[in-house]
């Protein structure tokens, strides 16, 4: 399950989240980008929220210039991670705060080239699920 996801061969000028996205189950990603995104906008008043192992709260695997998540992203479980650039260019991704929480979570992980990475506030991976 995907909370909001943009599939490989699309493309979007501009994705906003206003409201909140939670996903549950094991390998969730919330925002998903496969296809070709120029602006993804989270706006929403509380976190985006995947509950279970492996869960992701932003996740690139295609291409995006510019992910500006305005509000923290919280994940939940072993293995979560609040950011992931797993592949694709990208060229900044900007976050409020990003907050991890389980055994072997990972704030933000970076596999590919990245041009600027902008966090506002803090980013805390913790232990335990």
């Amino acid at each position: 399950m995907t909370g909001v996801f943009v599939i490989s061969g699309a493309r979007a000028e501009q994705v906003t989240n206003a409201g909140p996205v939670t996903a549950y189950g094991q390998n969730d990603m919330v925002l998903d980008d496969w296809g070709t995104v120029t602006t993804w906008t989270a706006t929403a008043p509380v976190p985006v929220v995947p509950q279970g192992p492996s869960g992701i709260g932003f996740v690139n695997l295609g291409d995006i210039d510019l992910p500006d998540v305005q509000a923290p992203i919280r994940t939940h479980g072993k293995g979560a991670r609040g950011f992931d650039l797993y592949d694709g260019p990208l060229r900044e991704a900007r976050f409020a705060g990003i907050e991890t929480t389980g055994d072997g979570s990972v704030g933000i992980q970076v596999g590919k080239p990245l041009g600027t990475l902008r966090v506002a506030g803090d980013v805390t991976p913790a232990a335990g699920a």
